[in-house]
């Protein structure tokens, strides 16, 4: 019996060292990490505003509201991100490690990590965070296919978790890396109904710097210090989450909210692009004049939005490339940028990439309304009626442009009066936003219009969900019904490079090409993100600007 008992133990511990030894080792991690000011004065209450989410359950959050909670001040993900070079470093995991074969992903989880109550968070929370999306009761449509990509969750011990993909994808890591963990002790129920609904995802607890009090719609999040965080001692966070309250005001009407911040109601407030007006009026507001409230132009290394009108191509109108050409040169984009955006923006070098990323070979098209009706007239469009609308066939050239909201609607008009004057009738159709996002999901359009976000991190670009061919049924991100065979195959070799330099040359050409065939007229690039901040609170200096390449830095400031 004692012979079985230490042979059974021999046999634990030789099948132990076999499986830490398959392990890969881990990454290389900087020692050099950014941090806040040593002296930050702690205290205070931070008020800003922010966009209002319809809910804040960090199971199926998906709008920009409910990720400013969530992943800026009550959850923490495996890695954390760099501010000054966007690398990743530790957060609830130390290290980290890809295999050779880029199929295996191991995370070797921080012993002194808590949760808000603190208890340890341990590898079986990490194994839940992933596995909840494929749960019933579960409604993340976008995570839940992510965490499908990988074929096993092995946990080696409390601390050290193993993922095995199904193929070799770059963006299986960064998932992984930057997914929120969630306490497994609140959040599993077998039951949908209560993992859908029940206290914690109304008022979400993690492991983050802050405890949301309350959170209320049409009006505020309230957070307070996390008496027990563990995260301050990490190299990042020093000098870093000072204030001891945070309160997000929605204030749906961007004038009241400017009007709140001279006030002093808010210390900050971001000014949206499509708010040009507002920041007309820190050139000559007294408050701003004054000192009192500091206006900031952001050039960071993230990636810009821009604005875009999308073309349907399954539209017998929008088939050939040569109309959709003419339709671009009809458009004096400069004139658009100057007299709606104020000088705030540029034109745009493809979907992919901001103009400050771009390293292709496309060429845009000018402004050259002749040349645009000469190749509409070649191409057969010509008023032959008399009605001053261009035909073929018997046809008007006429369409609709979706537009969800009133934001746009003045560049709208005048893109509308463009095509107007080359002899082409665009109806311009204002909606409310689900029902305009119904017709775009089943491409149920001639041409839709919207201000259209890029992932942050060039190197993070994926195009494969857009525009690869694989996604042309309806209700899949393929809104235009874009195929391309040699579009197709370099989205797929981008997807399986884990070399971002690689990643990125291939990527350009992707860019190129989808830019060259003119299936989006862009319009318009923001040169930047603007803000108004209190000068009461005191901003970073980073060589001599007040934010980060790779972020605004608002974790790192504090008040005077």
């Amino acid at each position: 019996m004692k012979t079985f008992l230490i042979l059974s133990f021999f046999s634990t511990v030789f099948f132990c060292q076999a499986l830490f030894s398959a392990l890969p080792s881990p990454e290389p991690v900087s020692k050099n990490i950014t941090s806040g000011a040593p002296n930050a004065k702690k205290g205070g209450t931070l008020t800003y505003e922010a966009y209002e989410p319809n809910h804040i359950n960090p199971i199926n959050f998906d709008q920009a509201g409910s990720i400013e909670i969530l992943t800026n001040w009550l959850f923490e993900s495996l890695l954390d991100t760099d501010l000054k070079s966007g690398n990743n470093i530790p957060c609830i995991a130390e290290k980290w490690a890809i295999s050779k074969d880029g199929l295996e992903f191991v995370f070797w989880i921080n012993p002194n990590a808590k949760w808000f109550d603190g208890k340890a968070i341990t590898t079986e929370d990490v194994k839940f965070s992933f596995e909840v999306y494929s749960m019933e009761g579960a409604n993340s449509p976008v995570r839940k296919s992510q965490a499908e990509e990988f074929s096993k969750i092995e946990i080696i011990d409390s601390h050290t978790i193993k993922f095995t993909a199904k193929k070799r994808l770059f963006s299986n890591f960064e998932f992984l890396a930057s997914s929120i963990i969630m306490p497994k002790h609140l959040y599993y129920y077998t039951d949908p109904e209560k993992l859908a609904r029940n206290e914690y995802t109304r008022l979400p607890k993690g492991s983050g710097p802050y405890i949301i009090q309350s959170w209320e719609k049409g009006d505020q999040a309230v957070m307070t210090k996390n008496p027990n965080w563990w995260g301050a001692s990490l190299a990042q966070n020093q000098g870093a989450y000072n204030f001891d309250k945070i309160i997000i005001k929605y204030v749906r009407d961007p004038q009241i909210a400017f009007e709140r911040l001279k006030k002093g109601d808010l210390d900050y407030m971001p000014i949206r692009i499509g708010n040009t007006e507002l920041w007309r009026q820190t050139k000559s507001d007294k408050s701003f004049t004054s000192g009192e409230i500091k206006a900031l132009a952001v050039q960071s290394r993230l990636q810009q939005g821009y604005g875009l009108i999308g073309f349907n191509t399954q539209n017998a109108i929008f088939k050939d490339k040569a109309v959709r050409m003419a339709l671009l040169r009809a458009v004096n984009r400069d004139e658009i940028i100057e007299k709606s955006l104020d000088g705030l923006a540029q034109i745009p070098m493809g979907p992919l990439f901001s103009v400050d990323n771009f390293n292709g070979k496309f060429k845009t098209l000018n402004y050259d309304p002749a040349t645009a009706s000469k190749e509409l007239n070649a191409l057969g469009w010509k008023d032959s009626d008399g009605d001053y609308i261009l035909d073929k066939g018997g046809k008007p050239f006429s369409f609709t442009v979706l537009v969800p909201n009133a934001r746009i609607e003045k560049e709208m008009l005048f893109i509308q009066n463009y095509w107007k004057n080359i002899g082409i009738n665009a109806n311009i159709k204002i909606m409310e936003y689900s029902s305009w996002r119904q017709l775009q999901d089943e491409r149920r359009f001639d041409a839709i219009a919207n201000g259209k976000s890029r992932t942050l991190k060039p190197w993070s670009v994926d195009p494969y969900s857009e525009w690869h061919s694989d996604n042309l049924p309806n209700g899949l991100k393929n809104y235009y019904g874009y195929s391309n065979p040699k579009v197709d195959q370099l989205i797929i070799s981008a997807r399986q490079e884990f070399d971002a330099k690689k990643r990125k040359k291939i990527l350009d050409e992707v860019n190129d090409i989808i830019a060259d065939e003119h299936i989006l007229l862009q319009y318009s690039e923001s040169k930047y993100s603007l803000h108004g901040i209190n000068s009461k609170i005191v901003l970073p200096n980073v060589d001599g600007k007040n934010w980060y390449p790779y972020d605004l830095g608002m974790k790192y400031w504090y008040r005077k």
